[in-house]
């Protein structure tokens, strides 16, 4: 009985020895287990510490007390950080925070936060964006936090350096004195609009009453008709370059009147390198335009005027060069005396073609002179009833041999005015030699003289073939002339009305037509009533050879 009682101790205890000898393995597998795990745990400490302090944010933990028990070495750079709650901080609006909105306050109260934006105060000021995340205990009793300091005084100091330079640009455009508006892209929103845009669009669409009827909208369903949906192909095909758009020479209308821009598209290019911005500026080239227009109209009319120098300067040369050679036959054939009354016909032919050509230079002379400033008048104080009367009835035996009767009617003997007599004279013998012209045989001519107080108005006015609508506006411009086809003796430059005009403005005059086609005209001379009190008495009213200057004035009036 012993022996086996001491036989089951002995293997109880040999099982209770291999039990122990197991738990022994075991145990000590389990502490190299734990020494393995201390030594990655030591591993990964020193690789998040690495980590940590190499994260660009600033990182704080903070006990239940508000203490900092890890930062990182971004953190480790600020001045203080054994206290978080020793700064002073505001919101953004420059309000100082009060305990209760402090960041660390609100993260021990066990509140999470990101981007909360707020101001630093220590020794320097700093714009800080703060995310917290507090950790709590398994009774949810806080232990500690995480803060993270993201430092973005640069990005808010640039933002208000932005605003800044976008506020100064604005009011510049606002007070520029051209029109801008700002349209996002690529739909052509219309973004903003500076004053003078503005005004023009509303000119243009009086139902524009306010900018709310502006902003917000599609640039195509605001512009003005006249710039037409073209001008956007040709936006979006440059802009796809990313470079500026002009549009040339678009028509505006502005307070009822037409104006000419030339308006360039600048491209705003944002973050992405994609052009989200369009910026137009319009400029007036108004007077460019109308000065190009105006050249080109000058420079066909001169194109016009020396094709009629050309044929007025041919035609009398022609047939003094005709009559030569007809004069050197008879010469060469000692006919001379026998074709003595054709000779004497040519000679006045030769003559009156003389005149022609003596006219005509004296005409582009004189307006050579006028336009170059040099054109004077020599003034005197005459009775330009007297000078008027005299011109007239100086020509009425030529009117009379044309088939003409001659009216002159006054309602004043007397009439001084300061004057040139014999510019005077060229005025009334040029409107005179007009109306015979256009006047057939059998017709009338009356030169009227009328006292309007402070104006001498001379009328000539006839009954002949008028002047078409189309020509009344043209026939004082220089180097136009109305359309021989109208007149069956009508020859000439077409410069001589608008010397005529020069003239009477120059002696501070104005002269107008009236005409109905078919029934006859009437121009209309009002000159100031006025006298000087030196006077260039050069020439004299009772001026000397008429005949002369009538021949010449009416040189270009067929025989």
């Amino acid at each position: 009985m012993e022996d086996s009682e001491r036989v089951l101790n002995r293997k109880y205890i040999e099982q209770q020895n291999n039990i122990i000898m197991q738990q022994k393995k075991e145990l000590q597998q389990q502490q190299e287990l734990i020494r393995e795990q201390k030594k990655m745990l030591k591993t990964q400490e020193k690789e998040l510490k690495a980590i940590i302090d190499n994260i660009y944010e600033e990182i704080y933990i903070v006990d239940n007390n508000g203490d900092y028990i890890l930062f990182n070495e971004a953190a480790k750079k600020r001045t203080c950080y054994s206290k978080i709650n020793m700064y002073e901080y505001y919101d953004l609006s420059g309000n100082k925070l009060d305990k209760n909105d402090l960041p660390i306050t609100k993260l021990m109260n066990g509140e999470s936060f990101k981007n909360n934006r707020i101001i630093e105060y220590n020794q320097n000021k700093r714009y800080l964006s703060i995310n917290a995340k507090p950790i709590f205990d398994d009774k949810g009793n806080f232990i500690m936090g995480i803060m993270f300091f993201r430092d973005i005084t640069s990005h808010i100091l640039y933002k208000e350096s932005i605003e800044m330079q976008l506020e100064m640009l604005n009011k510049l455009i606002d007070n520029l004195d051209l029109p801008v508006i700002r349209l996002y892209y690529p739909d052509l929103t219309i973004k903003d609009i500076n004053q003078k845009r503005y005004n023009i669009l509303k000119s243009a669409k009086p139902e524009i009453e306010s900018l709310n009827d502006i902003i917000g909208k599609k640039y195509l369903d605001i512009i003005t008709d006249t710039e037409g949906n073209d001008i956007f192909n040709s936006i979006h095909e440059q802009i796809k370059e990313k470079k500026t758009a002009y549009i040339k020479h678009k028509k505006w209308m502005f307070l009822g009147q037409e104006m000419f821009v030339t308006t360039l598209f600048q491209p705003i290019v944002g973050k992405s390198g994609d052009v989200e911005e369009l910026i137009g500026v319009s400029f007036d080239i108004t007077s460019e335009v109308k000065a190009n227009n105006q050249m080109q109209k000058t420079l066909k009319m001169q194109e016009e005027f020396v094709a009629n120098i050309s044929h007025e300067l041919k035609t009398p040369l022609n047939v003094i060069y005709s009559t030569i050679q007809l004069f050197n036959i008879y010469f060469k054939n000692g006919s001379l005396e026998e074709k003595k009354d054709t000779v004497l016909k040519y000679i006045s032919t030769i003559t009156q073609n003389c005149h022609r050509l003596s006219k005509l230079i004296n005409n582009i002379v004189d307006i050579s002179k006028i336009e170059a400033g040099f054109y004077e008048l020599n003034l005197s104080n005459n009775n330009i009833v007297e000078i008027v009367e005299d011109i007239v009835m100086s020509v009425t035996d030529y009117t009379t041999s044309k088939g003409l009767h001659i009216i002159f009617d006054t309602d004043e003997e007397e009439k001084i005015i300061a004057c040139d007599p014999e510019k005077i004279e060229r005025i009334i013998l040029n409107l005179l030699s007009n109306a015979i012209k256009f006047t057939e045989k059998g017709g009338k001519i009356c030169v009227n003289i009328r006292d309007r107080d402070k104006f001498v108005e001379i009328s000539v006015c006839d009954n002949g073939i008028g002047i078409d609508n189309n020509y009344l506006n043209l026939i004082f411009d220089r180097f136009k002339q109305v359309d021989k086809s109208l007149s069956r003796n009508a020859e000439g430059t077409g410069i001589g009305l608008s010397l005529v005009k020069s003239i009477v403005e120059l002696h501070g005059g104005t002269i107008y037509v009236e005409s109905k086609f078919g029934k006859g005209s009437k121009f209309t001379v009002m000159l100031p009533v006025r006298k000087v009190t030196q006077e260039n008495m050069l020439y004299s009213s009772k001026m000397g050879n008429k005949n002369e200057s009538i021949k010449v004035e009416f040189s270009d009036i067929s025989s």
